[in-house]
């Protein structure tokens, strides 16, 4: 296509690819990515790994399984995020596989999602998130090839069927699009009479939601704690849905090119005009993964999140590429804008960047404090782990890696407060001590309420004496230090 020859061109991914590395590398991580790693279970066989932890997790376990074999060759955190820089140039490759007899079209969409918000802020992270835009991305390919060369029908429902079936096995949303967009095709299929490629599909899409629908009915998602969310009012519940929505669509995925975006507006009348089967049954597809969503967000459980919607972004960012290819000489506004298109493309990711190198725990500042505390190495300090009702050793495990080297290279001697109060363990001796950090509360909420008040209260009942210690906020609240009297 005229618009990617530009000079731009090359620079642009060069950006995102340097945007996402750098993440990779400097983003710190934070408390999911946290939960990825305990899921995963490196540590444990995967039976145990499986019932042990995978089950505590709501979403079914096809992405956890393949980390924990991934982490196998070492559990290094930086390790299990180098699994997305393999899974998402895999998925670019069968896109390119099923996608280069209408090469214009593949490079455009290509192009458009290296760019995007949701391949390098996702992948970067150890979640299933870009391993599913991948996987989705592929869904959308081969729906493509089905419905322009109904020869392949049947071969394309199968790469169908083992794309949904690892996206819906990592992630319920993936799970909920498989079946809208198997749905659709197929439709499209009986509309033009072609009832085997009809039956095809079904069975693909059938095959595609299987491993969810196991899922809920042997592990019973639905009832593990971290399924729960706060139970609002119909119209808060709406308003928070659609906040969450718009922000993933229009922010997010809008304006990861708001050139592409734009020009995809002012040649949609030209797309509309060609009818394609293809286009009607993505659109559908898109639209019915919302509004399922927010049926089941309104009427059973509030699952809405901004991330969920990551499976339906292929699909609109297809949908954007099909419009600009649309172009014709009578919509010279919409030419300038795909001309524009990787100019915007070099400059978006620099205004995400806050998002991109985000740090949300801020355990760093903890770690820098432990550091200069003097001697800290092997030393007792006393910890609050805040309760977790889906997995109770889970602060104990991320803390733990997360504080791994903190004094100098070497490893604080962690106590919990808990065990104090049963009588587990000694309480530490309280006089001076080489390490002036005495004892953290971590992975708390911002701000100071009564979640802060809990943990006071669990250190006091461990015969802490905060009254005379010194009391760090760090983080906007997050983390909680006491040091005593004298340290720095």
């Amino acid at each position: 296509m005229k618009s990617l020859k530009s000079r731009f061109t090359p620079l642009a991914l060069l950006i995102a690819a340097a945007t996402l590395l750098a993440g990779v590398f400097l983003r710190p991580l934070w408390r999911d990515e946290y939960w990825a790693l305990y899921f995963s279970g490196a540590e444990l066989s995967l039976a145990d790994a499986i019932s042990l932890r995978m089950v505590r997790d709501v979403h079914p376990p096809f992405y956890f399984t393949l980390l924990h074999f991934w982490r196998a060759l070492t559990d290094a955190e930086i390790w299990a995020r180098v699994f997305n820089l393999v899974a998402l140039p895999l998925a670019a490759a069968a896109v390119w596989a099923l996608g280069r007899s209408r090469r214009d079209e593949t490079l455009l969409f290509l192009f458009l999602c290296a760019g995007s918000y949701w391949v390098i802020y996702f992948g970067v992270e150890v979640r299933m998130y870009a391993f599913v835009f991948g996987l989705c991305a592929i869904t959308v390919v081969a729906a493509r090839a089905a419905l322009a060369d109904p020869a392949k029908a049947a071969a394309m429902a199968a790469v169908f069927a083992l794309a949904g079936a690892a996206a819906g096995g990592s992630h319920f949303f993936a799970a909920l699009w498989a079946a809208m967009l198997g749905f659709f095709t197929g439709l499209a299929f009986l509309r033009q009479g072609r009832f085997g490629a009809f039956v095809a599909w079904g069975v693909a899409s059938a095959v595609a939601i299987a491993p969810t629908l196991a899922w809920i009915v042997f592990v019973a998602p639905q009832e593990n704690p971290g399924a729960e969310g706060p139970v609002l009012p119909p119209l808060d519940a709406l308003a928070y849905g659609r906040n969450q929505f718009l922000r993933g669509l229009v922010v997010k995925t809008f304006g990861s090119n708001l050139a592409a975006f734009a020009a995809a507006v002012l040649c949609a009348p030209l797309l509309l005009r060609k009818r394609d089967p293809f286009d009607g049954a993505l659109a559908l597809a898109v639209l019915g993964t919302v509004l399922v969503a927010f049926a089941i967000h309104l009427g059973f459980v509030p699952m809405i999140k901004e991330r969920a919607f990551i499976v339906i972004m292929p699909g609109v960012i297809y949908l954007i590429a099909r419009a600009i290819l649309a172009w014709s000489p009578e919509k010279p506004r919409a030419g300038r804008l795909i001309a524009a298109i990787p100019v915007a493309a070099c400059v978006t990711p620099f205004l995400f960047f806050g998002e991109y190198f985000k740090d949300r725990e801020q355990l760093d500042e903890v770690r820098a404090m432990i550091a200069s505390a003097g001697d800290c190495a092997g030393a007792p300090v006393v910890m609050h782990y805040r309760p977790s009702e889906q997995a109770q050793d889970f602060h104990p495990f991320m803390l733990r890696m997360a504080l791994r080297g903190a004094a100098d290279g070497e490893d604080i001697r962690v106590i919990d407060a808990k065990d104090i109060i049963a009588g587990r363990v000694q309480r530490p001796e309280l006089g001076p001590s080489a390490c002036h950090v005495r004892a953290l509360a971590l992975v708390l909420p911002k701000g100071d309420g009564p979640t802060h008040d809990e943990a006071r209260a669990e250190m006091r009942a461990a015969g802490l004496p905060l009254d005379t210690w010194r009391e760090v906020p760090l983080g906007r609240g997050r983390s909680l230090v006491w040091v005593e009297a004298g340290g720095s």
